[in-house]
């Protein structure tokens, strides 16, 4: 994956690079007057794509389509992340856990809920980015951190970077991409305490995501169920088993990754408008004829000879 990401870089750096030249008028060491010179990192960079190029005999759009059908792979051969599997596992303990009423039962199942949702809890992006941010800023405990220190605290924000790559949904990372550059940068510049101070913020707002407090509702509720059946408050272990089921579909509902209906053909299926028009018509007639009432058909004109003329009444 890192790979992966490190070529995407390199071929966006050169598209923006050498799609954005123009010509100007630069000083006898090969620089604008107004810009600097690109740096020995983007130099270098530079010269990577070009070896590529050489060896593969691609050019810039071939090795576009190269990244982008080797991503597809990678992301179908991962399946769904760690934490859907795991919901899995844990929705289906919950529906046992509703169903038996054997108290052994219900204790086992209880605590094999409590070990899956705290795995949960530490394998879901934010709770990977609390960890990593955790162990920064044990690095950066000092008042005037070592290099050695700022270098364990960059790899730390680094890791935690990487853990918001290709996470999906999207839904289930925090939004502390801007707040973990920024400290990133401040370890860039020497400066330890602006870097720590964007660390505190970083990882409070990770702790605080919608995803994970739902998790722990759920972890609490577990724990609720368990301490009633101790009492044996059978009616609190169903009202806490019905709430740990609601944060799961929670969770689900955001973690789950919702895939498109398919289509449906239509034209195929559609009758010819003829056909519905007749059908619709004598469904009418159905309606306003009872089948068990025959029609009622007009008289004939009476003729001449089947006319009788009335006779005068008698007394």
């Amino acid at each position: 994956m890192r790979t992966l990401v490190r070529f995407a870089v390199l071929l966006a750096f050169s598209a923006a690079l050498l799609g954005g030249c123009t010509p100007t008028k630069v000083s006898e060491f090969g620089e604008r007057p107004d810009e600097p010179a690109i740096s020995e990192a983007q130099s270098r960079m530079l010269q990577e794509i070009l070896e590529y190029q050489k060896k593969s005999g691609r050019d810039m759009a071939q090795m576009l389509d190269d990244l982008k059908a080797q991503k597809a792979a990678e992301d179908a051969a991962k399946g769904p992340h760690p934490l859907v599997r795991d919901l899995a596992v844990a929705r289906q303990l919950a529906a046992e856990a509703q169903e038996t009423d054997d108290a052994k039962d219900m204790a086992s199942l209880l605590h094999r809920i409590q070990f899956t949702l705290m795995t949960m809890l530490a394998e879901a992006p934010a709770g990977t980015i609390v960890r990593r941010l955790e162990r920064a800023r044990l690095a950066l405990t000092l008042e005037q951190p070592s290099a050695e220190d700022l270098s364990q605290a960059a790899k730390e924000l680094m890791a935690a970077l990487d853990s918001n790559l290709g996470v999906e949904p999207a839904e289930l990372v925090p939004a502390v991409l801007t707040k973990l550059e920024a400290a990133k940068k401040k370890l860039d510049d020497g400066d330890a305490k602006g870097a720590r101070r964007r660390i505190v913020e970083a990882q409070e707002q990770a702790a605080s995501h919608q995803l994970n407090l739902v998790l722990r509702k759920a972890l609490a509720a577990a724990k609720g169920a368990e301490e009633a059946l101790n009492r044996s408050a059978d009616l609190v272990v169903k009202a806490e088993l019905e709430e740990l089921s609601a944060m799961l579909d929670k969770v689900a509902a955001v973690a789950v990754v919702k895939t498109a209906e398919p289509e449906v053909e239509t034209e195929a299926l559609e009758e010819p408008a003829e056909e519905v028009e007749a059908a619709e018509a004598e469904a009418a007639e159905e309606v306003a004829v009872p089948a068990s009432e025959e029609p009622e058909q007009e008289p004939e004109p009476a003729t001449e000879e089947a006319v009788e003329t009335p006779r005068p009444a008698t007394r």
